[in-house]
């Protein structure tokens, strides 16, 4: 609080300005949380919901992957991309200062890549705004895996950034029901992801995506890959 006196025609005036003081949000104790286990309501899964961002439109070839480091910037693992985030404080993260830039020779992914959509930017927002968590939980549902719900979804996360009607790399485009069906019915889209021998390892990071997702992805192929 902060107090000012002011005389206006010979009369005291006390102005008092208040101002408010931010403090981290209260996290629950996540020490003894478990993969299987639902995620605290609210609370951001790392490997689900931010890692696979960062995976597909930063740690590629060419970019922030292990090898090619561009800037010195490796956004590949939990450890790396802590390198870049300051918990709690997403103005002071490296990670978050670049996705929001507004200058196009500044700002990440750069062109020709596509900018991250404002949910994208808002869930890594939230996520530092927790404390950049690495948490991994909530339970896998394979019972009930649809196209809509699950496998679009799955795609657009972690592939169509490089697998799009505008970009296909390595001449795969993954951008319909029928162009993933098809690689679904010859093997080769879980050949990629699940790391089989002879299938060029995806994403390109070289990190598998998280299990959930794979074993949701083989139930659907299973399951004769359903157009629901």
């Amino acid at each position: 609080m902060k107090k000012a006196i002011i005389f206006l025609g010979g009369v005291l005036i006390v102005v008092i300005t208040v101002f408010s003081c931010t403090t981290p949000p209260i996290i629950p104790d996540l020490t003894a949380l478990t993969a299987g286990e639902p995620c605290p309501t609210g609370i951001i899964n790392f490997k689900r919901e931010i890692q696979p961002i960062i995976s597909a439109n930063c740690a590629f070839s060419g970019c922030h992957d292990a090898i090619s480091a561009k800037g010195d910037v490796i956004l590949d693992t939990y450890e790396n991309i802590m390198k870049e985030v300051v918990p709690f404080d997403p103005n002071e993260s490296e990670l978050y200062e670049s996705i929001v830039e507004t200058d196009p020779n500044e700002v990440m992914p750069k062109p020709p890549y596509d900018m991250l959509i404002p949910a994208q930017i808002n869930l890594i927002k939230d996520w530092i705004n927790q404390g950049a968590l690495n948490v991994d939980c909530g339970e896998c549902d394979t019972t009930t895996v649809t196209f809509s719900a699950n496998v679009y979804p799955i795609m657009e996360a972690q592939c169509l950034v490089c697998h799009n009607d505008t970009r296909q790399d390595g001449g795969v485009n993954l951008a319909s029901y029928d162009l993933i069906k098809n690689r679904g019915n010859n093997g080769k889209l879980m050949g990629t992801i699940e790391h089989k021998g002879g299938y060029y390892a995806m994403p390109p990071s070289g990190i598998k995506i998280d299990q959930c997702f794979i074993d949701q992805l083989n139930s659907w192929i299973a399951n004769g890959m359903p157009n629901n």
